[in-house]
């Protein structure tokens, strides 16, 4: 969140006159780090913290997410687990933080390791696997687990499921020869990745063809791939760059500049919208080389995320 960034208040849940047994079992999970069951959710404190200002304009910064979760659950909140520290302004990610919302572009985290879908009361939900907090929090604050629209959803795809399982259910069940391709095909048609909730689909895949049997028919079951590899990404023709490390020992302000101009475009060359934090190229490229004037036009088009042949036009 730019603006504001709301986190837990760890010393403890907001208490009543009166607490029940429940309440006391929402406390025990709350010393853990989890969340409070959704009816005691409304115990979570919370207090309000600066924004990430400095970030609004960094494409790394920036996912897709439904309004629904975004603007209508989550809002500003941004919590923190115990361990962690927020990020001081100009302060790159991650810092010291711990934040306890799942990242689904971080390549580093697997949302397989933290969130289990089971089968609870006939339906399947999400749940925090092996007692993950990231797990737990995401899924409380988001609502995964209640959202009359998501489970709805849910529904639909283990009604999918079930439909793309019958062949090999009933080739099982007659002990047939062609387990090993139809259960294949199975797994390629269902975790494509474009396909919906993969997740659930996985966990579906695992509990109900359990790993025991698919060890004795010599089966496996791969996880799927939740984004695309970094190596699939279309190039852009635009030399690389370690994005912090560029602006290494530039002033704050000059550096700012550069992350805005970095991710600012106007097909038309004009200023759309008139903003104090943009320069236009010419006017920033003069007071960079104030500091760096022996930067070539390659070094400069790495640094700005802009073609040596743009800077070239408008270098004075």
């Amino acid at each position: 969140p730019k603006g504001r960034a709301d986190d837990i208040e760890w010393s403890a849940l907001a208490t009543g006159k009166n607490p029940t047994p429940a309440d006391l079992e929402d406390d025990g999970r709350f010393d853990r780090g989890l969340p409070p069951r959704r009816d005691g959710f409304t115990r979570v404190r919370w207090k309000p913290r600066r924004g990430y200002w400095w970030l609004a304009w960094t494409w790394e910064n920036l996912v897709f997410g439904c309004t629904g979760c975004n603007s209508g659950v989550k809002g500003c909140r941004f919590p923190q687990a115990r361990t962690g520290s927020a990020l001081r302004p100009h302060e790159p990610p991650p810092g010291e933080e711990r934040p306890l919302l799942l990242d689904p572009t971080d390549p580093a985290e697997d949302p397989l390791d933290h969130i289990q879908y089971r089968r609870v009361n006939k339906r399947w939900i999400p749940t925090w696997r092996d007692a993950s907090p990231q797990g737990a929090w995401t899924i409380a604050l988001l609502r995964l687990d209640t959202s009359p629209a998501l489970l709805t959803a849910y529904d639909r795809r283990v009604k999918r499921l079930e439909g793309c399982a019958r062949r090999l259910d009933d080739v099982r069940a007659a002990g047939g020869s062609s387990v090993r391709e139809l259960w294949q095909a199975l797994c390629d048609d269902v975790l494509a990745p474009n396909e919906e909730l993969l997740g659930l689909t996985y966990d579906w895949l695992d509990a109900r063809y359990p790993a025991a049997w698919r060890e004795a028919e010599g089966l496996s079951l791969d996880r799927p791939i939740l984004r695309v590899p970094d190596a699939q990404v279309v190039s852009t023709g635009r030399p690389a760059v370690a994005p912090i490390a560029a602006l290494a020992g530039l002033p704050e302000r000059l550096a700012d500049l550069i992350r805005v101009a970095r991710n600012y475009r106007v097909p038309t060359g004009e200023r759309l919208q008139p903003s104090v934090e943009h320069l236009p190229l010419p006017e920033l490229l003069a007071e960079i080389l104030v500091l760096r004037p022996n930067a070539s036009d390659e070094e400069l088009g790495a640094l700005l995320r802009r073609e040596p042949t743009t800077i070239r036009k408008n270098r004075r």
